[in-house]
């Protein structure tokens, strides 16, 4: 009796060795496909050759004209010294001169508290300004212009472009950001996450980019086999990545995990209802933000980044680790959170990579060839049924010792 089940055990243990390997095996085929369209979607350029900055006289001597939105990515020059910046301006087409403020100026490195001053207009009445000249290179071209510096600490919008440097251009006030500043020149997209704040990102380009970032989830979840909050819930904070760059997001997202983490204790006892513990992490996400807002570093950047980061995002996220903190324990849902913050950080990239930005920003064909390869590719990979890599991982020992 001993020899037969002896070899019945024998014989189950080699085929789950063999079964082992032959799922395995089997994912691995895809892995190569994955790695290369990762690749590729974060370095091929597609855009093709880069055109040759212009100037306005050039434009204005052939008739041609750009269209812009009503929000463009600008850098701005010191024509003395060659320090730039690259901020967002508003089109401002009820202003005549292009108003910038004062904290721009300091950044280039210009002298405006020495500089002439006209009398400006604006919705506040009449005011004196110093009028200073500075190179803009907006939309592949370069003009020198004369503005006015205020105080806009106050405002949102760092630079305002009145009508008197909008020559060339065709103003189209349903759309934002539109150009960019130098193609040629431009700082890639992957690393204007890594500056705070990061540049605004394109809303429209945003949305055709999802299937991507829902898809780096999708192989996360499945031919990795790492547990996260659901699958939106990494998308959303690759999401609010993008919006306010990877270095305050995880400083904002940090903080609000730790103050869930000290608050779940205090109200458990509570027993409160969903909806009445949803409310209260609400408010206390919404008040941290105001708080960084108004008692941040730099006031004007703070409020625009805090703002931007999606409070329902936060929120619900918070609210999904301390439901996995109660039904898995503190180590899994921490965990949990380490991944879902890992896949974000992966997926953030891939929404701004070039190639990616270049078909959202060139519709109406090909922001849905991005919604097609994501799609297609989540499909293929979800009828995967192998080894994920973390089973393999787990079995590993096993495997070894059958190819020994």
């Amino acid at each position: 009796m001993n020899g037969v089940w002896s070899a019945r055990i024998a014989g189950a243990s080699e085929k789950f060795r063999t079964n082992v390997w032959m799922r395995f095996s089997g994912g691995v085929r895809l892995l190569p496909f994955l790695l290369t369209l990762f690749v590729l979607l974060l370095a091929v350029p597609l855009a093709g050759p880069a055109q040759a900055q212009t100037t306005s006289a050039e434009r204005e001597s052939t008739g041609e004209t750009t269209t812009i939105g009503a929000t463009e990515q600008v850098i701005l020059i010191n024509p003395e010294n060659g320090e730039e910046v690259e901020t967002l301006a508003r089109i401002d087409t009820g202003a005549f001169y292009t108003s910038i403020g004062q904290d721009l100026a300091e950044d280039i490195g210009i002298d405006y508290e020495n500089a002439e001053t006209i009398t400006a207009r604006s919705t506040l009445g009449e005011e004196t300004r110093p009028l200073v000249e500075v190179t803009m290179r907006i939309a592949g071209q370069e003009r020198n212009i004369s503005v006015t510096v205020a105080d806009r600490s106050d405002v949102a919008d760092r630079m305002l472009m009145g009508r008197q440097d909008l020559t060339g251009f065709t103003v189209d006030t349903s759309e934002e950001q539109l150009t960019t500043p130098s193609t040629p020149e431009r700082e890639p997209a992957l690393l204007a996450l890594l500056d705070f704040p990061a540049p605004p990102p394109n809303p429209a380009a945003l949305l055709a980019a999802l299937p991507i970032a829902v898809l780096v989830a999708v192989v996360f979840r499945v031919l990795i086999g790492v547990l996260t909050f659901g699958i939106f819930a990494p998308v959303l904070l690759a999401l609010a990545f993008v919006q306010v760059g990877i270095p305050a997001g995880i400083v904002v997202f940090g903080t609000m995990m730790l103050a869930g983490l000290v608050i779940e204790p205090l109200l458990r006892p509570l027993k409160l209802p969903r909806v009445a513990r949803l409310a209260v992490v609400l408010g206390i996400v919404a008040g941290a933000l105001l708080a960084l807002g108004l008692f941040g570093p730099d006031p004007s950047a703070s409020r625009n980044w805090t703002a931007a980061f999606p409070v329902v995002i936060v929120t619900i996220i918070i609210e999904q680790f301390w439901g996995s903190w109660e039904q898995e324990g503190l180590r899994q849902a921490l965990i949990s959170a380490f991944w879902t913050t890992l896949v974000a950080l992966a997926a953030a990239p891939l929404l701004v990579a070039k190639p990616v930005s270049w078909l959202a920003e060139h519709p109406p064909i090909y922001p849905f060839v991005l919604v097609v390869v994501g799609v297609g590719l989540s499909v293929l990979i979800g009828l995967y049924r192998g080894l994920r890599l973390s089973e393999f991982i787990r079995f590993r020992p096993a495997l070894l010792k059958d190819k020994s």
